[in-house]
């Protein structure tokens, strides 16, 4: 017979099964190994005498900081080895990656150069700037053949310092003589206001050289597009053109750009076209 029926203390036997309940479960969890309703321990992090708690955790970077940093990286990159023979440094994929860029880019220089011939100037002085102006833009582009790409960068340069300085002109000139229309009718303007009295005659006169001042500040804006749009070509060839035109590009057009440009779309565009310079990227 079983001891435990013969014990004389009460509930021995409901202790002997809870006890035998016990060992089963305990050998349950072992065998379903660690994890199995286990938590799981913390991260333990070592914090030394005078050392802030804050200090002990590694500083987390920001996406803004680790795109920042591989921009720098690349940017910094050594120079890479590169085959004269690869379809990149003969300036092959200039056209043949970029063909679809650069014919919407001429269409779109195409049109500012006709809206600048549209402009009716009231003194043949300043049509004429503006027709030589129109012709130094019309003649630019990077090119088809190798030979006209090779030199592409340098011509670029030029034909944006050379714009810059014409359509600079045209539009301080313009507008310094705005400014001085404009403190006259600020003047007539407080004349009446006191009183007196300013002939129809003066108004439509004053009206009339405002409208014919802002003529060359138009063409002078205009240009500046069109200025922008020959940037852009520009950064196709930075993009896919070979690394000796990226280096022209990046020390050429950084001397220009310790002037900004009047127009911010250009100036925005010079700083992309530099950026791109800097850095090498196989198409292949």
């Amino acid at each position: 017979m079983n001891p435990l029926h013969r014990t004389s203390r009460p509930g021995a036997a409901l202790l002997w099964r809870l006890g035998a309940a016990g060992l089963a479960l305990s050998a349950l969890g072992a065998a379903a190994g660690p994890g199995c309703g286990e938590k799981k321990p913390d991260k333990v992090v070592v914090i030394r005498e005078g050392e802030d708690a804050e200090a002990a955790e590694p500083p987390q970077q920001t996406a803004e900081e680790a795109h920042e940093e591989r921009l720098r990286e690349r940017e910094n990159a050594p120079e890479p080895e590169l085959n004269p023979e690869e379809p990149r440094e003969q300036f092959a994929l200039v056209w043949e990656l970029g063909k679809k860029d650069l014919k919407s880019i001429h269409q779109e220089r195409y049109d500012i150069l006709q809206r600048m011939k549209d402009i009716k100037f009231e003194d043949e002085a300043y049509e004429k700037r503006n027709e030589e102006l129109i012709e130094k833009l019309s003649k630019f582009s990077v090119g088809r053949e190798k030979e006209q790409l090779e030199t592409a960068a340098e011509r670029l340069c030029a034909a944006v310092t050379e714009a810059r300085t014409l359509s600079d002109q045209l539009i301080a000139e313009g507008e310094a003589e705005i400014r001085k229309i404009d403190e006259e009718i600020k003047e007539n303007e407080t004349k009446v206001a006191d009183g007196g009295k300013v002939s129809q005659k003066k108004w439509d006169k004053l009206e009339e050289a405002r409208t014919n001042w802002s003529q060359p500040i138009q063409a002078g804006k205009f240009a500046q597009l069109a200025i922008k749009s020959m940037l852009d070509e520009g950064y196709v060839l930075a993009d896919k053109g070979p690394r000796r035109a990226q280096l022209k590009l990046r020390d050429c057009l950084g001397e220009i750009a310790k002037q900004p440009l009047a127009l911010d779309l250009a100036q925005e565009q010079l700083e992309k076209v530099i950026a791109r310079a800097k850095w090498y990227r196989d198409l292949r």
